[in-house]
Parts: structure tokens; sequence; C-alpha cells
């Protein structure tokens, strides 16, 4: 490695720049619907500095056990009961 480069530590997701109008509007055109729920979501974990994000869904726990049940995923499913 030669003497110019630069070492970039980074350690945590708020450490990286980011165009916010820019990466708004990608989410919410992948989102879709609701797409200012999840504009809220990610910005809430990109500007977490927890190694794990503060966010909880409470319909995914409650139904997660039966989506897996649904799609025959026993192992997940059982693993929750």
């Amino acid at each position: 490695m030669s003497d110019a480069t630069t070492e970039l530590k980074v350690t945590a997701a708020s450490d990286i720049e980011v165009d916010r109008d820019a990466l708004d509007a990608s989410i919410k055109e992948f989102a879709g619907a609701n797409g200012e729920y999840y504009v809220q979501s990610f910005h809430k974990i990109h500007g977490t500095t927890n190694l794990i994000p503060g966010t909880f869904n409470l319909w995914a726990a409650v139904l997660g056990p039966f989506w897996a049940a649904s799609r025959a995923i026993w192992g997940m499913f059982w693993s929750f009961l």
C-alpha cells in the first residue's frame, strides 16, 4: 500500500455521510405505500450509536411464529414457543 492511502474507521452508521433527500426519495420509492413510516424507521436505525438499533415491531414478534408455520419453517416456529 502507498502512503497516500487513508484509513476510514466507521464506528456507527451515523458516521457515514449520506444525501438525506436522495435517501428519503429512494426509500419512499422502494417502500411504496407508507413510505414516510419507513423513512422515519431507517433514519432511526441510521442515527443510532448502539450495536443493535432500538427498534421493535410488536406485530412481527406476535405473528412471526404463525408466519413461520405457514411457510413450514418448523424450527423457527417451535423455537418461539
